[in-house]
């Protein structure tokens, strides 16, 4: 399924098992006061998001990606080299639909237990191959594209999510500029 993450957090099957993590956390920590949500500290590599664009391949993704689009990615081909030059900017956007709409069902979760919670971001994309010898590679918006392209639409996050929290891995200067932007101010 290319490279990145070995498991498919969209498959139904894992969803359900992160929702079960999620629930036994929820049953230990949710009465403490302290207790504020869960934050999601993401790697390229990480399960629960597809981490660039080279990975998320497997067939399950692509036949969802069929029924949801009505596009049919031939089976006889290279199906990553046929996405990206057939179909890269439907299949970016269906990626972060549905991110986002697995990352809503995360938050309705923490909601029924307590309404307080919250669910933070924390992302890092896949930056391998971004050198300064590449144009561009230092353009505001850098960091968003990758995003994207890993499934992390902040702006359809925040539409799904009105309350989630956008926070950093490692202190990048773009995730100031990345956040701000999010959010309209």
């Amino acid at each position: 399924h290319g490279e990145g993450p070995g498991y498919c957090f969209l498959h139904p099957d894992m969803q359900s098992y992160i929702r079960s993590c999620l629930e036994k956390i929820l049953n230990e920590l949710a009465e403490h006061p302290s207790f504020k949500g869960i934050g999601l500290n993401l790697l390229y590599r990480d399960s629960l998001w597809w981490g660039g664009i080279n990975s998320g391949y497997n067939g399950y993704v692509i036949a969802a990606f069929e029924r949801a689009t009505g596009i049919a990615v031939p089976k006889d081909c290279d199906r990553p080299a046929w996405i990206k030059a057939h179909c890269l900017d439907r299949w970016i956007d269906w990626r972060c639909d549905a991110l986002a709409e697995f990352y809503k069902t995360l938050d309705g979760d923490l909601k029924k237990c307590r309404k307080d919670l919250r669910l933070r971001i924390m992302a890092k994309p896949d930056i391998r191959g971004i050198a300064k010898e590449v144009p561009g590679w230092d353009r505001p918006n850098v960091i968003s594209c990758l995003m994207r392209e890993a499934g992390i639409d902040m702006r359809k996050l925040r539409e799904a999510i009105p309350d989630v929290q956008f926070g950093n891995i490692e202190r990048y200067g773009w995730w100031r500029d990345e956040i701000r932007h999010s959010n309209g101010s």
